[in-house]
């Protein structure tokens, strides 16, 4: 009887060749979307060096009242000496496609002492593509630092809407386009306006007076994106109406009582207030009258005022 012989088939089946394809596929997704990622990690992390030599000379001149330049490289600096510059395909140096910027600002540690930080922002920007001692920020986040103000020009107060006539006083309600992204709680949800009154010795325009009426307390806010920060510092011109504690305010961070004023001398006067953020949300800014409620209040140069960030999460 003749004896038969099974010949083994060497080759693929169709299934097995479309999961072996699908397999080669995933991994070079992998490999190419880890090599774009390590070239994007490279460019930013060598820009960054750069820009944080030319920030440590800028730092220096700075310091010592000497003039400085910039190279015409899509960087610029702003009065904390932040060094900014924009690496992306929207006007930069075309590192990164779309929006995409790079910042090293200085913080002080020390009498002596600079720490420098480093902070990216991009529209398409992920941990993996930045240097690991930068910090990945948004949109906003960023422009805070940029702009060196936590309160944005087009949600600050309008002058060009001052709805007080000159040399005159009025009340102006929370709605007023004047407040931007201020508002008024408390009493009838109104503040007293003082545009050059000659109530005063020294008038300035835009004044707020935080106690218009008798018998109520007002409330002047604004809510602040201080996600992010771990302090920031407030700072306005004051003047006391009375020459005493009926001209008094006091400064909330959320719900925590940050300030409390006790230095009425006639004049205006330079007010500095540290703002420690506890928390990592947003949080309300409020200013509110303290005095006697006399209607006779704390008078505000609204705009000399400023809350600026300061140190960094």
């Amino acid at each position: 009887m003749a004896s038969k012989t099974k010949q083994k088939n060497l080759g693929f089946s169709i299934v097995e060749l479309i999961v072996t394809i699908a397999i080669v596929g995933i991994l070079a997704t992998l490999a190419n979307a880890t090599y774009s990622n390590y070239v994007i990690r490279t460019k930013i992390a060598t820009e960054v060096f750069v820009l944080t030599t030319r920030a440590k000379e800028i730092w220096d001149l700075k310091r010592s009242d000497k003039d400085f330049y910039l190279n015409g490289d899509y960087s610029e600096v702003n009065e904390y000496a932040a060094l900014t510059k924009n690496i992306g395909t929207a006007g930069g140096t075309g590192i990164v496609n779309g929006y995409a910027e790079i910042m090293v600002r200085p913080e002080l540690v020390g009498e002596d002492s600079v720490r420098w930080r480093c902070v990216v922002a991009g529209d398409i920007l992920t941990e993996s593509n930045i240097p690991n001692h930068c910090i990945l920020g948004d949109a906003t986040f960023f422009r805070i630092l940029k702009e060196n103000n936590m309160i944005f020009s087009e949600d600050n107060f309008q002058y060009d809407q001052t709805p007080v006539n000159n040399d005159s006083w009025g009340k102006v309600d929370t709605d007023s386009d004047f407040l931007g992204k201020w508002y008024i709680t408390g009493g009838d949800e109104q503040i007293e306006i003082w545009n050059n009154f000659d109530n005063i010795d020294d008038i300035r325009p835009n004044v707020a007076e935080l106690d218009g009426d008798r018998n109520e307390i007002v409330d002047f806010s604004h809510d602040l994106a201080s996600k992010g920060f771990d302090s920031m510092q407030m700072s306005f011109d004051y003047y006391s109406r009375t020459g005493d504690n009926s001209s008094n305010f006091e400064i909330y961070l959320g719900d925590e009582l940050v300030y409390t004023h006790d230095s009425f001398a006639k004049g205006w006067q330079t007010i500095n207030i540290d703002l420690q953020n506890t928390s990592a949300s947003g949080k309300t800014l409020t200013l509110r009258e303290s005095g006697r409620d006399d209607s006779y209040g704390a008078l505000i140069d609204l705009e000399s005022l400023r809350v600026t960030p300061n140190k960094i999460t």
